[in-house]
């Protein structure tokens, strides 16, 4: 049995160069691959949430001339897209069982919506107004305890009294 010739022996060391070189090139291949994952999971994460974090609600008082103030709350989407499914649970200063405002829409826009009693009035955009809508910042007893709502690409998401947002119902983001 022969150990073969010199240019056997410098075609084998050749080829396994060329394996463990491939070797390292497909490692450092699938690091590349899993960096620009974790950058598109990252990217997709913030597109989702954009929108989630355009949208807010707050207790506002319509002051009007003469007394008395109503009460009222803010609902504000700064995105470019309509918000379905809109729940916000409000505490009065009263601490009344107040129903939930719900709003099957809303648009891109500051919308105010009084409060009539134990119910909501129509919403009707800020600007609308020809009295001053100041939002209420100093109570402890009149906030927003609540908003939820379902995205354009139909997330849902809530927002809790904290400012905090977090998706709604374990939900995960699309």
């Amino acid at each position: 049995m022969t150990m073969g010739t010199l240019p056997d022996w410098i075609a084998a060391a050749a080829a396994l160069g060329a394996l463990f070189a491939a070797i390292g090139a497909g490692r450092q291949a699938k690091r590349l691959f899993d960096i620009e994952r974790g950058r598109d999971h990252a990217v997709e994460e913030r597109r989702s949430r954009s929108q989630a974090e355009s949208v807010a609600a707050w207790v506002a008082a319509q002051i009007t001339d003469p007394k008395p103030i109503s009460y009222g709350v803010v609902v504000r989407n700064a995105s470019e897209d309509v918000v379905y499914d809109i729940d916000v649970k409000v505490s009065d200063k009263f601490d009344r069982d107040v129903s939930n405002l719900h709003l099957q829409i809303l648009p891109p826009g500051s919308f105010y919506v009084a409060q009539a009693g134990k119910d909501w009035a129509f919403a009707a955009e800020v600007q609308s107004f020809s009295e001053e809508i100041r939002p209420v910042t100093k109570s402890a007893k009149i906030g927003i305890l609540n908003l939820e709502f379902r995205d354009a690409a139909g997330s849902k998401w809530r927002r809790v009294n904290s400012g905090l947002l977090e998706p709604a119902d374990g939900a995960t983001q699309q």
